[in-house]
């Protein structure tokens, strides 16, 4: 039976990475081949390391490494892991402490103006704050959403931001 599902997103198309509840059943990848070649030419050219530091094959993966590590701009792969899962960890988290409204308010309005690319400072002025959002708003799902969003986006800037510096 499935324990554990991710769906990996590629340039190329996208698949499952399925695992199943007993561990001596290697992990299966369903879905476009191409997006699995893809991912496997991602792990080879660079030569991804786990939370153990052994490198990563595509037939070995274990959850937490393939969300943890295997996650590329460059690339262009995502991974999401399975809905469910992610509505149980939120479930078993406490309940987030209320805040303001207005600081709520003013840290909501700063996540979206990053997700627009309308970035309020340099570069490090806004990973601080970002920082300091995740800090302090753990648990708070409405937060958690948009910042994540706008890490992402940040992400691309700074990717962006770093292909027209070497141009």
């Amino acid at each position: 039976m499935i324990a554990t599902r991710y769906l990996v997103v590629t340039p190329e198309g996208a698949f499952e990475a399925l695992w199943d509840d007993d561990e001596l059943v290697p992990v299966e990848l369903v879905g476009s081949p191409a997006a699995v070649e893809h991912f496997q030419r991602f792990l080879q050219v660079r030569m991804v390391t786990g939370r153990n530091g052994q490198r990563l094959s595509a037939a070995s993966i274990e959850p937490d490494d393939l969300l943890g590590f295997c996650q590329s701009v460059e690339f262009g792969i995502s991974v999401l892991p399975d809905p469910q899962e992610i509505g149980a960890q939120l479930l078993q988290r406490p309940a987030p402490p209320l805040s303001g409204g207005a600081e709520l308010a003013s840290t909501l309005k700063f996540l979206q103006r990053v997700i627009d690319h309308d970035l309020p400072g340099d570069s490090v002025s806004v990973a601080r704050q970002l920082a300091q959002v995740h800090q302090d708003y753990q648990g708070n799902v409405q937060v958690e959403l948009l910042f994540d969003q706008a890490a992402q986006a940040y992400k691309q800037h700074l990717a962006r931001v770093a292909w027209e510096s070497i141009r």
